[in-house]
């Protein structure tokens, strides 16, 4: 073995060269969202596995950023490496029909875990709003898991919260996503904390418009080619996502912009990244 690649936030002491991947650092901005045990994993192990790597890679420069600040790091072996969208258009398997017969005609697509910094209850919030404020009815469909092991109880969802105008599907399968993708108007991503953003990535493969969170991993993402909003206040996201959702030529520049944009995060430029750091871990000649 020349390289030991840590790919979840854990960490031990070998010999041998050693990349360390923390992935987010939700326990830092929210603390209150995650169970005891999870903050004592990450307490645990992110300064020791910061201090001792060789290579230390994370999702963004975002997070290296925080990572630097938080735990003094050497910036010097914290490296971003960009992942490629976890979701392409595939091979045309086809959706199943308890999905695709229960799509309303137009709807915005939230892909998400239930996890608290997703945001759900806000975006619920501003999706009524939008209704009572502008008497345009915006259907959400939400997708994701909903076993959420690691959130401390106070802050756990059982369920996607009610409104007539909300469709939780609960998790889906690739093939079903993928129709979600191709099917909707807008994907919407009110996320407060992220560490890759990957569904910003997935939408662009769908030629599907973006309206995402304004926080500095996903402009990092997005760039010129997403609609940003503040995932704290109700109103400015209800706001936000009613323009989007109404003006057709925004929506087709978002989707030309997301075309070029999309070509930065390929999995074929994330495994040469690696390449060159499983290399340089090892001493080797790039």
């Amino acid at each position: 073995i020349d390289v030991v690649h840590f790919l979840v936030p854990v960490f031990f002491r070998t010999e041998r060269a050693t990349l360390f991947n923390p992935y987010d650092m939700r326990h830092l901005q929210y603390p209150e969202h995650l169970t005891t045990q999870e903050l004592d994993r990450r307490r645990r192990f992110y300064p020791t596995g910061c201090e001792q790597a060789t290579i230390v890679d994370v999702l963004s420069l975002s997070v290296k950023d925080q990572l630097v600040e938080a735990y003094d790091v050497d910036p010097g072996k914290v490296y971003p490496v960009p992942m490629g969208p976890a979701l392409s258009p595939g091979d045309g398997a086809a959706a199943s029909a308890d999905v695709t017969d229960s799509l309303p005609d137009s709807f915005a697509l939230f892909p998400a875990n239930l996890w608290p910094h997703k945001n759900h209850e806000r975006l619920v919030d501003a999706i009524q709003r939008i209704e009572d404020r502008h008497g345009e009815r915006v259907h959400l469909v939400c997708t994701g898991m909903r076993d959420t092991p690691e959130v401390s109880v106070e802050y756990r969802l059982e369920r996607v919260p009610d409104a007539p105008q909300v469709l939780d599907l609960g998790f889906v399968d690739a093939a079903d996503l993928r129709a979600l993708y191709r099917g909707s108007r807008l994907l919407v991503y009110p996320t407060l904390h992220e560490g890759g953003g990957l569904p910003v990535l997935e939408a662009w493969q769908f030629d599907t418009p973006v309206v995402c969170s304004d926080i500095p991993v996903l402009r990092e993402k997005g760039g010129d080619a997403a609609v940003y909003l503040d995932p704290t206040s109700v109103p400015e996201m209800a706001d936000t996502i009613y323009q989007l959702w109404t003006d057709a030529a925004h929506r087709e520049e978002l989707v030309e912009r997301g075309r070029d944009r999309r070509d930065l995060f390929t999995w074929r430029r994330t495994a040469r990244t690696y390449h060159a750091l499983y290399r340089k871990a090892a001493g080797r000649e790039l």
